[in-house]
């Protein structure tokens, strides 16, 4: 046999729907991108595989820093002392849980945070977890000094109404105690007690 053989495809229309998908991932990473908040996801192994630039900013490290990273196994202690409860939680029940906690960033800031952690379906490609975070440092830090004020003015209160009653009860003993009659004259000259 002498001669070639070819064949022709038309993959205009593949082409076109590569394009279309990379165009809408540089949407969505760029949304994603922007977002003050901080957010992780990972695979199923719990391997960190993406991190916007909010995460980065809160951490206070680099994307190189970050991924990769396996979430319960390498950060330390401190960091995840308070957290790691809440993961295990969402990870074994596979529903969305808030968190609240406070933690020392893989760069060594004590810091208070709050998110969510949401489990990626099994059935979708690499189920693992997304994670929202916020750092309410200043938020909680307000708190604090909001309750301190609080408990400040119930001391005040508790030991001005002691005051008061001392006061009230020296005053009923002298007018107890007296052995002629008392009585008030207001401002008007009327007579205002007897």
């Amino acid at each position: 046999f002498s001669g070639s053989f070819g064949m022709v495809s038309d993959i205009s229309a593949r082409k076109q729907a590569e394009s279309q998908l990379l165009a809408q991932r540089a949407f969505f990473e760029g949304i994603l991108e922007r977002v003050q908040d901080g957010i992780w996801v990972t695979d199923a192994r719990q391997r960190i595989i993406y991190v916007n630039a909010g995460m980065l900013r809160i951490a206070g490290l680099a994307r190189e820093q970050i991924l990769g990273l396996q979430v319960l196994r390498d950060f330390p202690e401190e960091t995840l002392h308070d957290f790691r409860p809440f993961y295990e939680c969402a990870l074994n029940t596979r529903q969305p849980m808030a968190y609240e906690v406070r933690v020392v960033t893989p760069s060594g800031r004590e810091s208070w945070q709050a998110g969510w952690l949401i489990p990626v379906p099994d059935q979708d490609a690499g189920a693992g977890m997304i994670c929202t975070v916020r750092d309410i440092t200043e938020v909680r830090a307000a708190q604090m000094e909001l309750e301190r004020y609080r408990l400040g003015l119930e001391e005040t209160v508790a030991a001005r109404t002691a005051e008061l009653r001392a006061t009230e009860s020296h005053l009923r003993l002298i007018l107890d105690s007296s052995a002629s009659g008392l009585f008030g004259i207001d401002t008007e000259g009327r007579l205002s007690f007897v």
